[in-house]
């Protein structure tokens, strides 16, 4: 997958995971309902879990619905999927052993990949160049010393002057020594 598509490839995995894990939980519903165990099996540790999970996930596609697009800054609707996303993980790790296994090790890659990124690849830059383009932004600075070719990929700028806590994507190209 081109670094370009990483965000249409996340968004549809998120729809087939919303998918399948309301499934999931109705099917099971279903079953207690017919058994008649439903409140037993809802106050069990995989009953708490799979409805904490599933109240994530709608939680989830209610941030990135069009109303909340429109409505919320895009660092609250991240903040909040990426602090939903990761309850959603936790209570499936909560939910049985073998999800422990499975979202355990999503969650240790997540974090390796957090802290990598956040030490090994950020960087600061005092040459950035804005400038207006009516409908967006242009930044421009030159690469970093270490710093990978973007290749597509994009980059989170903080302008302080702005705002000392709302970081912006940025999609990133390479200009020759620099990025755009």
């Amino acid at each position: 997958i081109a670094a370009d598509g990483l965000h249409d490839c996340h968004a549809e995995a998120g729809r087939q995971c919303a998918y399948l894990a309301t499934a999931h939980g109705a099917c099971h519903f279903l079953r207690w309902a017919r058994r008649g165990e439903v409140a037993a099996r809802a106050a069990g540790n995989a009953g708490k879990s799979g409805i904490a999970a599933g109240l994530a996930v709608v939680a989830i596609a209610a941030l990135m619905s069009q109303r909340s697009r429109a409505a919320l800054p895009y660092e609250v609707r991240r903040g909040g999927h990426v602090l939903l996303g990761l309850a959603a993980a936790f209570a499936t790790v909560a939910h049985t052993t073998l999800c422990a296994c499975v979202a355990g090790g999503s969650l240790a890659l997540y974090g390796v990949d957090a802290i990598y990124s956040s030490f090994a690849l950020a960087a600061r830059v005092d040459d950035a160049v804005f400038e207006s383009l009516g409908n967006g932004v242009s930044v421009r600075f030159a690469r970093p010393a270490g710093w990978p070719s973007p290749k597509g990929g994009f980059v989170y700028v903080l302008a302080p002057w702005l705002a000392r806590t709302e970081w912006h994507a940025f999609s990133a190209y390479e200009d020759g020594d620099d990025i755009l």
